[in-house]
């Protein structure tokens, strides 16, 4: 996970600042970059099996995965919801 932050790093300073020289369709492609790279490490690390601090810690990276991408989701004007 160290990967995606060093990776996103610079992307998500840009959208944190608000730079207006990118387009939506940047941030579109960045956000289903990061959302296969979360899904990635979701894959791969058993989140809920997890015992302990490494539990809390995968756990609080999921809902900060959650967190921006609906940050990513209303920079295109999609609403998301809380519960299906």
């Amino acid at each position: 996970m160290d990967t995606l932050v060093r990776r996103y790093r610079g992307k998500l300073a840009a959208v944190q600042f608000g730079n207006e020289a990118f387009s939506s369709y940047w941030y579109a492609g960045t956000a289903t970059e990061f959302t296969a790279s979360a899904n990635a490490f979701y894959e791969a690390v058993n989140v809920l099996e997890s015992a302990g601090e490494a539990k809390a810690a995968r756990l609080a990276l999921v809902d900060s995965v959650r967190q921006v991408m609906e940050n990513g989701l209303a920079l295109l004007g999609i609403e998301t919801v809380d519960e299906m």
